[in-house]
């Protein structure tokens, strides 16, 4: 048992690098977006055709990803992560057209979601939950970086944004060298629990019959939508509706996604002391009344007060929400259950914020405000309905005992 919580230090240095650089560019893309729409002479509801992209890459590894460790194992995957992640960085630097922008995100998509998934299958099993917080956190980590690459190099710099993506290309090629450096530690690390790793014998159809699966869906969606809508969105609403300079929206994006990192870290602390669905409960209310101080803005620092907030409510959701798939749909689903979830949270960001662009732009930017409240209420109450069910079913467990 032992060996299973304590795998190589090396390996998880490794893991812990590679969040980091997967969550660059989705940090930093919430900046430079303003800049790519000047270059292809696109409007922000063009942002979700991006997000969509990327998401629709990241979802064919999603629900494909045990078969292809299990094909190829997880060091193959890895490196072919980092390539497809090379090739769709690259593509951002050299697209002329934006079609071959959007081909470039998805391919882009496909590489972090091998990425994602080869990792977290490697990491869950071998360490602590403590260390898979601290690997989630790195992921923020790279959020937080993002926003600050750019504005470093485009807002104070005067680089163009292709520059950013360059040092992007840089850290990807490094990341995929390393991959195949180390790639025989991964399989030797990963040899002595594959009988561990295996799946049960249920089917996806089996796992889509249940209805706490569609409520848990309805709710990483709408949850996909609140966080990343806020990084994504925001940005747009200070600089062009709120007339805020653009180097302090910057910081404050980074800022968010920077807070959104520390959330995680503590989230092992928070919940042995309260348990994770107070602090499900707890951290959505919160989301709720960041959204609230956004749209009420009285003054701009109670919009800066309610994003910060909204990046500390929202910081534990998503790994809280993994924590407690087994409870909610089985043990027997959960493999399925979990690829399903991280699916559905990235759709609802595409969805959701191409959506909430389209409005936007036909209404104006301040309707961004009120979009992320809507978002951040229906997910409070979908976890509602989901925690009455759960109470409901207990009860009769014990009415049948």
């Amino acid at each position: 048992m032992s060996k299973t919580r304590n795998g190589p230090t090396s390996l998880l240095l490794v893991s812990f690098l590679s969040f980091i650089i997967i969550g660059l560019p989705g940090g930093a893309l919430g900046v430079a977006w303003l800049h790519i729409q000047q270059t292809f002479g696109l409007g922000l509801e063009s942002l979700g055709f991006l997000l969509t992209a990327s998401t629709i890459g990241r979802l064919v590894t999603a629900f494909t990803s045990g078969r292809w460790v299990a094909s190829f194992g997880i060091s193959r995957v890895l490196v072919g992560g980092g390539v497809l992640g090379v090739v769709g960085v690259l593509g951002f630097i050299l697209a002329p057209a934006w079609p071959l922008l959007l081909l470039s995100e998805f391919v882009r998509g496909l590489g972090s979601g091998l990425i994602d998934a080869g990792v977290n299958t490697f990491v869950a099993p071998r360490y602590s939950a403590s260390r898979m917080n601290w690997l989630h956190a790195c992921f923020g980590i790279g959020l937080t970086i993002g926003p600050a690459l750019v504005t470093a190099l485009v807002i104070e710099q005067g680089q163009s944004w292709r520059t950013v993506y360059l040092a992007l290309l840089i850290c990807n090629a490094v990341l995929t060298v390393i991959f195949a450096a180390t790639r025989r530690r991964w399989k030797q690390a990963a040899a002595p629990q594959q009988q561990d790793t295996a799946e049960p014998n249920v089917g996806i159809l089996d796992t889509l019959r249940l209805l706490m699966m569609w409520l848990s869906l309805a709710l990483f969606f709408f949850y996909g939508g609140a966080e990343i809508g806020t990084g994504q969105l925001l940005n747009s609403l200070f600089v062009e509706a709120r007339g805020i300079d653009a180097k302090t929206a910057a910081f404050w994006i980074s800022f968010y996604w920077g807070i959104f990192s520390v959330g995680r870290m503590l989230i092992g602390v928070v919940v042995d002391r309260i348990g994770p669905r107070a602090l499900l409960r707890v951290s959505l209310i919160g989301t709720v009344l960041g959204a609230a101080m956004i749209w009420w803005n009285p003054v701009v620092e109670v919009s800066y007060a309610g994003l910060t907030l909204m990046g500390l409510a929202l910081a534990p959701v998503f790994p809280t929400l993994i924590a407690v798939t087994p409870d909610r749909v089985g043990v027997a689903h959960t493999p399925n259950a979990i690829g399903f979830q991280i699916g559905f949270a990235g759709l609802g960001a595409a969805v959701l914020v191409g959506l909430a662009g389209a409005l936007a732009e036909a209404a104006g930017k301040e309707l961004i405000a009120p979009f992320l409240l809507g978002v951040a209420v229906v997910t409070l109450v979908l976890h509602e309905i989901i925690m009455l069910r759960e109470i409901g079913h207990r009860a009769a467990v014990v009415a049948k005992n």
